[in-house]
């Protein structure tokens, strides 16, 4: 795309080329010379003062004279009779007036005329040109004076209207009033450019025929070779551009400023838009609107400028409805272009559905007629003004609620659930889809701290569990390696196993035999703990070092012991008794027999005469010797025999007790210390000695154990003897299998269970490392639940998902006030509400527009003139209606405020619209059909530029700029018709976007080729509950006979079976609207020939056409038909074999660039029905033959029209898998034994499930869950209102699924769903008519008020009005000064600004004088001197001064108290001014000054205030604040008001002559 600039935008709008018609005049097909008995100034006359005229039948003449039409064609004497003839009736004097002679180039004025209507009627429609006119004169002159070529230009043209009547084949034509009669403008603007030719440009309203001929006379006088001629004709005059051209090259420099048009000239420009406050966005829908129409209406609102991708049937122009609504509720000016006629309309129908059509303009085409545009204008000028009721504002409050309410519950279902990572109501639809699966009763600890990541890791060791169980049975202890420790396999610990194992078997005889052995000895040898204890008991006893057959008598042995420790005992005291003794003697008296001499002492020797006896004296001696004391005396003696005497009684009692200890005592004795140790040891064995062993209940004699200790010592009994079995204990959980009490047995089935399978030590490690992580993530005891119950294996899994969602569902419920509080009837009561007051809102909508635009429109506050009352003057007119573009110069503010929403195409842009003209917004329609060369004209009057088109559709085309002439004698390969770019593309700086939903095509089979050849699978349509039947999607029709004619460019055999099929669809589908749509242009004329032919001769045919006036049967080629659609479509291909069965793979525009994008356009204009009738099959088509995408694209349609979706590939295949609540409802659907369908549709949109009809294929319901598709849609009327509402215009009934209740309440939802679909099947089964109830009113009417200019103003207020009673007397100077000074600034206070003269004359009264004296000069001069310098400002005014506080910001005019000019300061007199013209909007100078003084209270103006008001209003346009316009009228600069002056301070100022108080104030305050 090579970048664009506005000279070559210039070059290609001015179109002074040989094809233009207008300068270089030739005659053809075209246009047709045209005789009458008129003059060319009466004819003039007439035709402008709405005369009808008629075409003489020329057809029925050349049938009477008999000269057929190849003869006419051929024979020069033939045509010359005919037209001689034909002049003569019709030329004749008494002819009728009415009756025009029109000369046809070839045979047939009824085909030519009839060629002529319809491409005059087309260009209007397509492109908003009216390109019919009557010519009237012709100029002959030469381009070149050199040269000998000679060149014919028109000079009048009349736009006129050539209409067909529908009684029989004639015609009528009158003036086309929707345009202005003018002189040839384009000759105008050659003659001037070219060679100077000047003169004004014609005057509808004033200049007449006869005196603008003779200025024109005049103004080429000076070329002698040039001449007029009276030639008059009837024809087809593609007007060039010019205006455009015009209004580009003038304004240069306006257009390259704007910012939208510098980024459409620079492909890598950007456009600065405004950024959004972060609120959100408060939008005024008037008609509805999906989500990605919702994202361009929020765009425009914020100020945006963007392309808007539409295809088809994507509800562009609700979209641009719903837009331009919101920019007039914003009190925005919007410009909306359309270079098609259709296009506007559709936009126009539908803002006038919404109530807005009063304040838009229509001005396309046949819609510009001057006196409706003034009529229409002045109703609504005039019209009551609308108010927004209490109740409409209480209904938007309630609305609010509901939708928070519905997303509310959209967020709260579709929230993250962050352990789970997935959103709530699949969480939901998981626990429903799990509902049925038999499970134990389990519960989660903590379940908020169990996610995804859990569940994931549970699942996979409950897997392993399950295989484990699947393989070995659900008894794990029954596994041969049940108990086997360890959670991580290694192959060498498997084969250390493996080895240990084979040791056991090994040493299993050996540990058998002594097994045996002490079984004989009495033993109990069961189990290994036991024998391990036979080894211990056995091993100790046979070292017992005392034995005796009584030490295992009951009793005994603690008898033994506690006889020892008493022996211990009295040991210890015999050896304290030795120490006393060694302390008093010597070692010898430990064995001295001290019994008797202790007995003399105690008796014989007690006497004092002791010491005479000799025996005494003896005994002493005896002692001395053992005694340590050298004098030893009686006393001594005694405590020493005292102290042997107790070493003796210890001894004896310690004998005592050894004595008792034998006594117990069978065979042996313990006679020493020795005995007595082995005594001690024996017992101490004892002790470790069970109750079990054998001797406890029969203990052997001495010899008895002799021959038992000595069988124990032969088993050489070791622990030793276990080490074989020891890496076995070591390695299997005891609480799962214990060797140690297991029974020998059981340890050696074990043992051989695991030699014989080897395998199973691997997943005996799996599987304890999974029972030890459910052990560890608390879910140990669901499996053991399971697995001891009688469930099936299989449902291991779901069971356990069972569990945990449905307490994670219960646990999210809870937590969310939302869905706990959510119910069904809630719910749907919720949705009922919504969905009625959203439709409400688009009528509360209305009223809020209509009742701001109502407050914008003007009203008139003069009573003397003004913008208001004078076009209500011009709407009174009868005749002189001045032209639109002279009442848009004029009248433009005041016809923006009353509509500020203009329609127009391109050319009325330029035509109708100076460049003063500016807009808010600009919104272009069918872009991709506009030349960027025409946009510029509205897109630099803008500061928004919204694009609107689709880049997929038709591209501008030179089809509308084709000479009618050539178009006959084309060569083959169809119309001459060149592509171009479009402003679609050269827009690329702007951003995009699309929108998605399609809602024209009922069928899917209509739109889904498109959609995936051309939209990337994108669109959002939905299917149909109706299946693919005849008449319905796409429908095939071979025309086995059809023959191409290659040279007139026709295939007669399909035009007749197209008529045929029109015929049957109005038979069978007669409230249907029909359309055919062609390949080339002779094929359509071919069609609408026949089409023609045969309505006269069917009746229903005919009645069908009555009763569709406005949507009745269209018949197009492929150039024309975009923007149009109808209910059923046939397209007639045309192409095929020729006569010789040749076939050309020439396609005509199929084939050129952009030949794809003219093939979606037609395939995509039906609602219902589709019906391709070839001449030829897919399959006919070759590969190699085609070369062009379009040809290719033919081909796979052709493919697709025969075989339908099964044959050809339209639409992704993919398709999300559906949520696991609809795999519960669909499950529930099996239960039902209801058929249905998933994913109903191939679009990005599917019904999550169709339920079938019974009696069929067709569906009855469509059932859609809160699941994966309803949380797509990103707006609650997305959800809620839309897609069901959609869905039942489609046919479905429609039904939702809330998670919530499905998972709480299952038996009831199932219950329920029942009945719905029997609800479906019986509203399936009848007609069921919808009707719509009556529509509430939100407006209310009040009666427009009379305004007043004088509310508009302030009204003065004098502090004094007359004298007072008390006068001060002159020589009192202090009493007058005191008063003037106090009184000067209560009345500058009051008054400010006030004059100097007027303040002096109100201090005069105040010291009770009637006029201004020369004492109150001078107190007055002395108070300001002094004192009021400091606070006030005195500033020039004229040759006076006025007086104000330095805060005084006002300087309005204000009324009353009958101030006279002369006491009312200039700058507010000014103000004044400019205040009435804003109101007013424009006025004439003398209404103004009329309207001012009746302000004051002054009827009639004198000399002097006149002259006062002038001054003031030239200074005013000397300031620019004021403009003179045409006629006299003054008005704002354009695109002012008079607030925004204020606000700029663009108002007039005080001047800065004179004394400035503040300033002087603070250098007399510093000098203080």
């Amino acid at each position: 795309m090579e970048s664009l600039n506005l000279n070559q935008c210039c070059n290609e709008l001015l179109d002074m080329g040989k094809r233009n018609r207008l300068l270089y005049f030739s005659e053809g097909g075209a246009c047709l010379e045209l005789f009458s008995s008129l003059s060319q100034e009466k004819l003039f006359e007439k035709f402008k003062s709405g005369k009808v005229f008629s075409p003489f039948p020329l057809d029925s003449l050349q049938k009477k004279l008999g000269i057929a039409n190849e003869e006419f064609n051929s024979s020069t004497e033939s045509r010359k009779l005919l037209f001689l003839e034909a002049k003569s009736l019709c030329l004749r004097p008494g002819a009728p007036e009415k009756t025009l002679l029109l000369l046809p180039k070839k045979a047939g004025l009824f085909s030519a005329l009839r060629r002529i209507q319809q491409s005059a009627s087309l260009s209007l429609e397509e492109r908003g040109l009216n390109t019919l006119y009557l010519s009237l004169g012709m100029l002959n002159w030469k381009e070149d004076p050199s040269s000998e070529e000679r060149v014919r230009s028109p000079l009048f043209l009349l736009p006129v209207t050539l209409k067909k009547e529908a009684s029989d084949n004639s015609f009528s034509l009158f003036l086309n009033e929707a345009d202005s009669v003018q002189f040839n403008s384009t000759l105008f603007y050659k003659l001037s450019v070219d060679f100077g030719v000047k003169m004004e440009e014609f005057r509808e309203e004033s200049d007449t025929y006869r005196g603008y001929l003779e200025k024109f006379k005049a103004a080429i006088s000076g070329f002698s070779d040039w001449r007029l001629e009276e030639s008059d004709y009837l024809g087809l005059f593609a007007f060039s551009k010019l205006d455009m051209y015009r209004d580009l090259s003038d304004h240069a420099e306006r257009v390259l400023a704007n910012p939208i048009v510098q980024a459409l000239f620079d492909p890598k420009g950007e456009i600065q838009e405004p950024e959004g406050d972060g609120k959100e966005v408060s939008l005024h829908n008037v008609v509805d609107a999906d989500s990605s129409q919702m994202e361009a209406i929020k765009a425009a609102k914020l100020g945006r400028s963007f392309l808007l991708q539409g295809p088809p049937g994507t509800g562009k122009s609700q979209t641009i409805t719903n837009i331009i609504a919101e920019a007039l509720y914003d009190g925005k000016k919007v410009l909306f272009v359309s270079e098609k006629k259709a296009a506007l309309d559709v936009v126009y129908r539908k803002l006038q559905e919404a109530r807005l059509d009063d304040f838009c303009l229509p001005l396309h085409g046949n819609k510009a007629s001057k006196k409706e545009v003034l009529s229409e204008i002045s109703r609504v000028l005039n019209m009551d003004p609308s108010s927004l009721t209490e109740e409409a504002k209480e209904k938007l409050d309630r609305l609010k609620e509901e939708k928070d309410y519905l997303d509310a519950y959209a967020s709260s279902s579709g929230a993250i659930c962050k352990a789970l990572r997935e959103p709530i109501y699949r969480v939901l639809g998981k626990a429903c889809l799990t509902r049925e699966v038999p499970s134990p009763s389990f519960r989660f600890e903590k379940i908020e701290k169990k996610g995804e990541a859990f569940l994931k890791k549970a699942l996979e060791n409950l897997s392993l569990i399950q295989g484990e169980a699947k393989r070995l049975g659900r008894d794990f202890s029954a596994h041969p390696y049940y108990g086997l420790l360890g959670e991580e396999f290694t192959y060498e610990g498997k084969l250390s196993f493996e080895n240990d194992l084979e040791a056991f078997f090994k040493e299993k005889g050996k540990m058998e035999g002594k097994a045996a052995a002490l079984s004989e000895l009495g033993f109990d040898v069961w189990c290994l703990s036991k024998r391990r204890k036979a080894y211990s008991q056995a091993s100790k006893a046979a070292s017992l070092p005392f034995y005796d057959s009584d030490l295992f008598a009951s009793g005994e042995a603690s008898f033994f012991a506690l006889q020892i420790q008493k022996i211990h005992a009295k040991e210890e005291e015999i050896k304290q008794a030795e120490e006393a003794l060694l302390l008093l003697g010597k070692e010898e008296a430990l064995s001295f027999p001290s019994s008797e001499l202790s007995l003399k002492f105690k008796r014989e020797y007690s006497s004092p005469f002791r010491a005479m006896k000799s025996s005494y004296r003896t005994d002493m001696r005896k002692l001395k010797e053992l005694s340590r004391e050298k004098k030893l005396s009686y006393s001594s003696a005694l405590a020493f025999l005292e102290a042997m005497e107790l070493l003796r009684e210890r001894k004896e009692e310690r004998g005592a007790l050894f004595e008792e200890l034998n006594s117990h005592l069978v065979e042996a004795k313990v006679r020493e210390e020795g005995d007595l140790g082995r005594l001690s040891s024996s017992l101490e064995i004892l002790s470790s000695l069970t109750k079990d062993f054998p001797f406890y209940q029969t203990a052997p004699s001495f010899n008895g154990f002799s021959d038992w200790k000595k069988k124990v010592l032969d088993l050489n009994l070791d622990e030793a003897d276990f080490a074989s079995v020891s890496p076995l204990l070591s390695s299997f959980d005891p609480k799962k299998f214990d060797f140690e009490s297991a029974s020998w047995s059981q340890v050696c089935a074990k043992a051989e269970k695991m030699k014989e399978s080897p395998e199973s030590y691997g997943g005996q490690i799996k599987l304890n490392r999974a029972l030890k992580e459910a052990e560890q993530k608390g879910y140990l005891p669901f499996v053991e639940l399971y697995l001891s119950s009688d469930l099936p294996l299989d449902s291991l899994l779901l069971a356990f998902q069972k569990c945990f969602y449905q307490q994670w569902s219960y646990h999210l419920i809870e937590r969310d006030p939302v869905l706990k509080e959510s119910s069904r009837r809630k719910n749907e009561q919720m949705v009922e509400a919504f969905q009625k007051d959203d439709r409400l809102s688009f009528l509360v909508s209305q009223t809020q527009i209509r009742e701001k635009c109502c407050q914008e429109i003007p009203v008139s506050h003069s009573k003397h003139g003004g913008l208001v009352n004078a076009f209500n003057q011009e709407a009174n007119k009868k005749r002189n209606i001045p032209s639109i573009r002279s009442l848009m110069k004029k009248y433009g503010s005041l016809i923006q405020a009353v509509k500020p929403c203009f329609m127009m195409s391109p050319l009325t842009v330029s035509t109708y619209l100076d460049e003063g003209f500016s807009f808010d917004l600009v919104v272009f329609d069918e872009a991709s059909q506009i030349f960027p060369w025409d946009a510029i004209g509205a897109l630099y009057r803008c500061h928004q530029a919204i694009i609107v088109g689709d880049a997929m559709q038709m591209p501008p085309t030179s089809f509308f700029l084709a000479d009618l002439d050539k178009e006959e004698d084309s060569p083959e390969g169809g119309n001459d018709v060149s592509s171009f770019e479009s402003i679609l593309e050269f827009a690329g700086a702007l951003p995009r976007y699309s929108l998605k939903w399609h809602y024209r095509s009922k069928s899917e089979d209509l739109i889904s080729f498109s959609n995936s050849h051309y939209y990337n699978g994108d669109l959002v349509f939905f299917p149909s509950a109706k299946r693919k039947q005849e008449g319905f999607g796409v429908d095939f029709h071979f025309v086995e006979n059809g023959v191409y004619d290659r040279r007139r460019r026709i295939n007669e055999e399909e035009a007749k079976k197209v008529v045929d099929l029109i015929c049957e669809d109005v038979r069978e589908y007669p409230e249907d609207t029909l359309g055919v749509v062609c390949m080339n242009l002779v094929q359509q004329e071919a069609i609408q020939s026949l089409l023609e032919e045969r309505i006269p001769q069917d009746p229903r045919l005919l009645s069908y056409c009555s009763a569709h006036p406005q949507d009745g049967i269209f018949v197009k080629n492929l150039e024309t038909v975009q923007g149009d659609e109808r209910d059923r479509i046939i397209l007639s291909i045309g192409y095929g074999k020729d006569a010789e069965g040749r076939f050309c793979h020439n396609f005509g525009p199929l084939i050129k660039e952009g030949g794809e994008r003219r093939l979606n356009v037609a395939i995509t204009r039906a609602k219902r029905n589709v019906q391709v009738v070839s001449s030829i099959r897919f399959s006919d088509l070759k590969e190699e033959g085609l070369n062009s995408l379009g040809a290719k694209h033919l081909k796979e349609y052709l493919r697709f029209a025969e075989l339908g979706q099964e044959g050809a590939k339209t639409q992704k295949e993919e398709r999300a898998s559906s949520s696991p609540l609809e795999e519960s409802v669909a499950q529930a659907l099996e239960e039902l034994g209801d058929s249905f369908q998933r994913g109903v549709g191939c679009s990005l949109y599917r019904v999550d499930l169709g339920v079938k009809d019974k009696r069929g294929e067709d569906f009855v319901l469509a059932i859609e869950c809160d699941g994966e598709s309803y949380h797509t849609s990103s707006s609650v009327r997305d959800r809620e209102r839309l897609r069901p509402q959609v869905l039942k215009d489609q046919g479905w009934s429609f039904y939702r699924v809330w998670s919530t209740d499905w998972f709480l309440f299952p038996e009831k939802e199932k219950k329920l769903l029942r009945e719905k679909i029997e609800e479906a099947s019986t509203l399936a089964k009848e007609s069921v008519d919808r009707q719509e109830s009556e529509s509430p009113t939100f407006e209310s009417k009040a009666k427009r008020e009379e305004i007043r200019l004088e509310d508009s103003f302030k009204k003065y207020r004098f502090a004094y009005s007359s004298p007072n009673n008390q006068k001060i007397a002159s020589s009192d100077v202090f009493s007058l000064y005191q008063a003037i000074s106090v009184e000067a600034r209560k009345i500058v206070q009051l008054e400010q600004p006030i004059l100097e003269e007027g303040l002096l004359l109100e201090l005069a009264y105040v010291s009770g004088r009637s006029k201004i004296t020369a004492p109150i000069r001078e107190a007055f001069s002395l108070f300001y001197r002094e004192y009021g310098r400091f606070e006030m400002e005195k500033r020039r005014d004229g040759d006076s001064y006025y007086y104000c506080y330095p805060d005084c910001k006002s300087f309005s005019l204000r009324i009353g108290d009958k101030r006279g000019l002369a006491n009312i300061p200039g700058i507010e007199i000014e103000n004044g001014l400019l205040r009435i013209v804003s109101l007013e909007g424009s006025l004439l100078g003398e209404d103004l000054i009329r309207d001012f003084c009746l302000l004051l209270g002054y009827k009639k103006i004198s000399a002097s205030m006149s002259s006062i008001l002038h001054g003031h209003l030239a200074a005013l346009r000397k300031q620019g604040l004021l403009v003179a316009e045409e006629e006299g009228y003054l008005s704002l600069p354009k695109g002012k008001e008079y607030e925004d002056l204020a606000k700029k301070g663009a108002l007039p100022q005080p001047s800065a002559s004179g004394y400035n108080g503040s300033e002087r104030r603070d250098k007399r305050c510093k000098k203080l």
